[in-house]
């Protein structure tokens, strides 16, 4: 990615899974650290099976730049559901600032 370039970040996210407003907040520090003034960050709520499918939701939050999804799962099973991220310290329902960091960089 170019010095100058925007990044745009979708967390896409059901109601009820713990992760998504962490997961949203930690999204905005690994932006601060990796393109200041030029991220944005925008939540996206999944209602029905439906929007699951159409798009491509493995599950909340799910954390995208643009189609990419930060964290690819092998599954193509979208479904209304929490998800769950390997970090340092075991799973937990948001990745970690460094692992978004990494991720955006």
């Amino acid at each position: 990615m170019a010095d100058n370039d925007a990044v745009d970040v979708t967390v896409l996210y059901i109601d009820g899974c713990p992760g998504w407003r962490t997961a949203e907040a930690r999204v905005r520090e690994a932006l601060a650290v990796t393109c200041p003034e030029r991220g944005t960050v925008e939540s996206v709520r999944v209602r029905t099976e439906e929007d699951a499918v159409r798009l491509r939701f493995p599950g909340s939050p799910t954390i995208r730049v643009g189609d990419r999804d930060l964290f690819p799962t092998a599954s193509t099973a979208y479904a209304i559901a929490c998800r769950r991220y390997p970090t340092p310290d075991g799973f937990a329902p948001s990745p970690t600032v460094d692992q978004l960091v990494e991720a955006l960089s």
